[in-house]
């Protein structure tokens, strides 16, 4: 994996990682994709790098080309954060008893073959899981070491603590930080008052930890984690990081965040006095107040209300996520400030975000905006309003007649950025008369991402037709964002034939990294049982690549995602989502590369 500037947030000092100097495994894993950004630290690129961390006030300035990827401004950083919501879908998988017949390539005829499409039961997935996560944690790699961590953490199994517990020691820092992340994905009750004294640095967390005190990193992850468990123990430790010491912000911050993952209605009138407090810091006040918004109290739209005008733009953008997610249609006056600010502000993420929000609220009102400025607009604002549009689609209120109009500005617009985002936007539209457009854009010489942008949307509208193609693709080279984007979409369009050919594809192997590594993802994504014996005989190879170890430990953690259910979105996504990524700090980077 590339080389990561050490984490020196505030407070905190960089230790070194053990991993990166010698051993069995010490090498980076080569050529990364998106899907495979474990390290905490960096902020995941849409276009496939990593950006800085942060600028030294904590503010992420735009990236300019060949700086790392878009700008904060561009559709495809908000889609980068977001889309998890809508591309986790429910599965054509169903639970019960899998007949599977197994085949040995090369050794006969295997047309007969008989492979249900079954997700697996977690108990069912522990006897395979736990023997490669032990291997794993013995790696001289962290990223293999994460991996294993967090696949363990999403077994939610008791029997896995234990494990975890000892990951929370590990020489490598960022390895810490993940267990911490893992126990909150577990959600155990027990694990609450481990991470509790973690993010307080109590003298009980640093015995946890075994170390003379509780690293910076740590500590956020460890508020993260307490967050993702979902329970009411949780919020008291959380309400208390609010107000530590100015030299542990961080803390604090990742506190804010984990608040608005928690969603407690009881946190609410402590998050509002931050927001109202002068003599907070105002990242704290941003953060708290996009908290607000996730917990969906609307006893706050008020609030958020009134900081749509304050004189700060981070607690401005703050506001607006809010109100977008707060606001209902009959909320005159709320519409009509983010209506302003869409048509006629100047910041662009104010008006970009703005334009999300009349698309979250919905209603006659929003969408005069949003149409307004979809024919008005040239710039990739346009992009935002179609997006706005299609959310309304895809919550099921939006009206028929929009669906052809954005289809009309996708056929017309020249700019291969905006036509990917306008490929996105009928995805969510469910737009079916789309696709042999989008089928013809796959198999064009256009650019690798503007490509794999057309392969979500087709798996968006549900295209089962276009699931050969997209397997196609899948075999190309060199092009690990299509690569993503291909294996991401598999995830939802794959049923009995994919499976068993990425199957084959997994056993043969491969020399093209991206190839395995996307057939890899894909299995997982898909949920399927049957890959699971596959996906454990790559991940306990130590002759392959690390970076096909790593996918194949994180696709069984997709599967244990899965297990039990077919369409909630994971925790880990709670960190992040609607999340004011305007406004970053170190550990709020690390959340948003998790997977």
């Amino acid at each position: 994996m590339p080389e990561v500037p050490p984490y020196s947030g505030p407070g905190g000092q960089a230790e070194p990682d053990p991993a990166r100097s010698g051993g069995p495994e010490a090498d980076p894993v080569p050529g990364t994709t998106p899907a495979i950004t474990l390290t905490p630290g960096t902020t995941p690129s849409p276009s496939g790098g990593r950006t800085p961390a942060t600028t030294p006030r904590g503010r992420v300035s735009s990236h300019r080309k060949g700086c790392g990827g878009p700008a904060l401004e561009r559709w495809e950083y908000w889609w980068g954060i977001n889309k998890d919501s809508y591309l986790w879908s429910p599965r054509r998988i169903h639970s019960g008893p899998t007949v599977v017949k197994e085949f040995d390539l090369g050794k006969g005829d295997d047309a007969n073959v008989v492979l249900d499409t079954v997700a697996p039961t977690r108990a069912a997935l522990m006897a395979d899981l736990l023997p490669v996560c032990d291997s794993a944690l013995e790696s001289g790699v962290c990223d293999t070491r994460i991996a294993a961590i967090l696949s363990l953490g999403k077994l939610k199994h008791s029997s896995v603590l234990t494990k975890l517990l000892q990951s929370l020691r590990d020489p490598c820092p960022t390895v810490r930080a993940s267990a911490a992340i893992a126990m909150g994905i577990h959600g155990d009750p027990m694990v609450i008052p481990i991470l509790s004294d973690i993010v307080a640095d109590s003298k009980s967390g640093r015995m946890i930890v075994k170390r003379s005190s509780v690293d910076l990193p740590a500590r956020c992850y460890a508020a993260a984690g307490l967050g993702l468990t979902g329970s009411e123990l949780a919020l008291e430790p959380l309400l208390k990081a609010l107000s530590l010491p100015a030299k542990f912000i961080d803390v604090s911050l990742s506190a804010a965040v984990a608040l608005g993952a928690l969603a407690h209605p009881e946190a609410v009138p402590v998050l509002a006095r931050v927001v109202m407090s002068g003599s907070s810091e105002r990242r704290l006040r941003a953060h708290a107040l996009a908290a607000l918004g996730r917990i969906g109290d609307r006893s706050v739209l008020g609030l958020a209300h009134k900081y749509m005008e304050d004189t700060d733009a981070d607690i401005r953008r703050s506001a607006i996520i809010a109100c977008g997610l707060l606001a209902e249609p009959r909320d005159v006056q709320v519409v009509q400030s983010l209506r302003t600010i869409a048509e006629q502000g100047r910041d662009p993420l104010s008006c970009n975000w703005a334009l999300i929000a009349l698309g979250e609220v919905g209603g006659p009102q929003s969408r005069k905006s949003l149409l307004r400025v979809l024919h008005t607009e040239t710039s990739s604002r346009r992009v935002f309003a179609a997006l706005g549009l299609g959310i309304q689609h895809f919550d099921g209120v939006g009206d028929p007649r929009d669906v052809q109009l954005v289809r009309r500005v996708f056929l017309d617009v020249r700019s291969a950025s905006d036509k990917g985002g306008l490929a996105i936007a009928l995805g969510l539209m469910n737009d079916r008369d789309a696709i042999p457009h989008l089928l013809a854009l796959v198999e064009s010489r256009s650019g690798p991402e503007l490509r794999g942008h057309a392969v979500v949307a087709l798996a968006l509208v549900d295209a089962f037709e276009a699931e050969p193609l997209v397997r196609t693709v899948l075999r190309e080279h060199g092009k690990p964002q299509l690569s993503w984007d291909t294996a991401r979409s598999l995830g939802r369009l794959g049923g009995r034939t994919t499976v068993r050919a990425l199957v084959r594809g997994v056993r043969i192997g491969s020399d093209q990294e991206m190839e395995l590594h996307g057939a890899v993802l894909s299995l997982g994504y898909m949920g399927d049982q049957s890959a699971v014996e596959s996906l454990c005989k790559l991940a306990l190879n130590h002759k392959t690549s690390s970076l096909h170890r790593v996918s194949a430990i994180q696709a069984l953690g997709f599967l244990a995602d899965r297990a039990g259910t077919s369409s909630a979105v994971p925790r880990l996504y709670e960190l992040k989502r609607h999340c004011n990524y305007g406004l970053q700090f170190p550990a709020l980077n690390g959340f948003m590369s998790f997977l």
